[in-house]
């Protein structure tokens, strides 16, 4: 699992991961034990969770919160940012340390089952990443199931992000892209 966008860590849940997954989403709870969650409770338990904030806001204590260690020794945090060059969705791959299309080429296999969710609040960074997985099949292959926040204009309503040109349009046309190369694409907040 590799969670781009892990501000909240595991922070205020009894245990690091609740029990049941909420019947319905809120904004309010951190992303990395819900998903571990929804998806343990379908039988997938992540072997290994890979997460990049680079501003957390909050201590370490409370970033791990009540974590076990038997969850804790999975997790692989760098409070780092993530980039990427737009030469990537072409297919050039830049060496550079803060890539995540190079991370994920050299931690995964097409074997894997793989999870990644985009929410890093850098509209140019997320899209060169997710966009790179849609048009390369190298890519997609080693990706199973993707969320992704798509900041996008939206008829001319402030939804809380800097403005951006694309709108709903071209989100679905690229989680159309994304499901095509059989990714499991979802829009992601």
């Amino acid at each position: 699992f590799f969670d781009l966008g892990m501000s909240e860590g595991f922070r205020g849940i009894p245990g690091g991961v609740p029990d049941a997954a909420p019947d319905r989403g809120g904004a309010l709870a951190p992303s990395t034990p819900l998903l571990y969650r929804m998806f343990a409770d379908r039988c997938l338990a992540f072997d290994e969770m890979y997460g990049w904030e680079i501003d957390k806001k909050i201590a370490p204590t409370e970033w791990w919160g009540s974590l076990p260690p038997e969850i804790r020794r999975k997790v692989h945090f760098y409070e780092v940012p993530v980039s990427e060059d737009r030469e990537a969705v072409g297919g050039v791959d830049t060496p550079r340390p803060d890539s995540f299309i190079q991370f994920l080429k050299a931690t995964v296999t097409e074997e894997d089952f793989v999870v990644v969710k985009v929410d890093i609040d850098t509209p140019a960074v997320e899209l060169t990443i997710v966009e790179a997985i849609a048009a390369r099949p190298e890519l997609s292959s080693l990706v199973d199931e993707l969320f992704f926040e798509y900041h996008f204009y939206f008829d001319g309503r402030y939804i809380g992000w800097e403005p951006v040109h694309n709108d709903v349009d071209d989100a679905l046309r690229l989680m159309l892209r994304l499901r095509q190369a059989c990714v499991r694409a979802h829009f992601w907040i």
